[in-house]
């Protein structure tokens, strides 16, 4: 292993990589070239080092007909395979480089397919091209609009991908860990608690404004989004470490909870935001925003549970107690608004 200071070995990977980018940057039937991840700006002096690969993209600009489409870019690309360059190679392969092999990850995509308003990136390139990408190359400015173009919705989608984490976590937290405990699946109640530490580390991001970092990154660099003290992180380093117990899940749990219970406001996360989640984001769950109950109140009575921790069989007969007067309190209303309309 080379022993050398990570700002040497940035400095020796990029000289490695600079003949590929010259190479790639004249070739005719190229429209950009980009830089990505670890190699540029700021996220080089704090990542790379000689483990790191070299992120490149290249954009052609082969023209997409609008029929050949398709919401899957591989399939777009199987359709037009005999337009594309013979010289495209591998995604993964790797240079020389003063310190050794370095691997490069070559991501290769069509501009006009990405340029097409049906393309939505996912929230990983989001985040790789709001990471200050360093671009080597852009014939006609396309790769500058592209980028401002994809990511001008990012607060949007920001919000949303953060009412979905945190509906799952009042699951992840409060209520599927103890279930499983109860149901003797140890193991499952502890997987259930290792994804909420996960969901937690990317909401907090999010509630920085930023697209969260590749998972290998997040938990060290939390603290460039000073959002938490030196008790938070203390709590989410000891909800980390599992030894398989029972009692050890309820301790995860109990840390989760608590910490969880001190940063949901300062997130601005609402009290019931899997309630939220159901009415205002999600696809599938229900249609209107506001319901009333209606004809078909007496068929699910109890069904809302506005007591979280009462969500489960246990203590059913007090949750469709409650369910009932409410639902009882909302036919009553909607019976005065429809009167008053006649």
């Amino acid at each position: 292993m080379v022993t050398t200071t990570r700002r040497s070995v940035l400095d020796q990977a990029r000289a490695a990589v600079a003949p590929l980018l010259a190479a790639l940057a004249g070739k005719p039937e190229v429209e950009a070239v980009v830089l990505l991840s670890s190699i540029c700006g700021d996220l080089g002096g704090r990542r790379f080092d000689e483990w790191s690969d070299i992120d490149v993209a290249v954009y052609l600009d082969t023209p997409v007909p609008a029929e050949l489409w398709r919401s899957d870019p591989r399939e777009t690309a199987d359709a037009l395979a005999s337009d594309l360059p013979d010289w495209l190679p591998d995604f993964s392969f790797w240079i020389e480089s003063e310190y050794g092999p370095v691997e490069v990850n070559l991501h290769q995509s069509l501009m006009e397919y990405e340029l097409d308003p049906r393309t939505v990136w996912p929230e990983s390139r989001c985040e790789a091209y709001a990471s200050r990408p360093e671009i080597v190359h852009d014939r006609r400015g396309l790769l500058a609009r592209l980028i401002e173009e994809k990511l001008r919705d990012r607060w949007t989608r920001l919000q949303r991908r953060a009412a979905t984490l945190a509906a799952r976590l009042q699951w992840d937290i409060d209520v599927l860990p103890e279930r499983q405990l109860r149901r003797g699946r140890t193991q499952d109640a502890h997987a259930v608690l290792t994804a909420a530490v996960d969901e937690l580390v990317e909401l907090l991001y999010i509630a920085a404004g930023r697209f969260p970092p590749a998972r290998k990154w997040r938990m060290g660099e939390l603290a460039t989004l000073d959002l938490l003290d030196d008790a938070d992180r203390a709590a989410l380093d000891d909800a980390v470490r599992c030894t398989g117990s029972a009692e050890d899940a309820r301790r995860r749990f109990g840390l989760l909870a608590d910490l969880y219970a001190r940063l949901r406001p300062g997130l601005g996360i609402p009290a019931d935001a899997y309630d939220h989640y159901n009415r205002e984001y999600s696809p599938s769950r229900q249609l209107r925003r506001r319901t009333e109950g209606g004809q078909l109140a007496p068929l699910f009575v109890g069904v809302r549970k506005p007591v979280l921790d009462r969500r489960d069989r246990f203590n059913a007969e007090k949750v469709l107690q409650e369910g009932a007067h409410l639902e009882a309190v909302l036919h009553a209303a909607g019976s005065r608004r429809r009167s008053h309309r006649q």
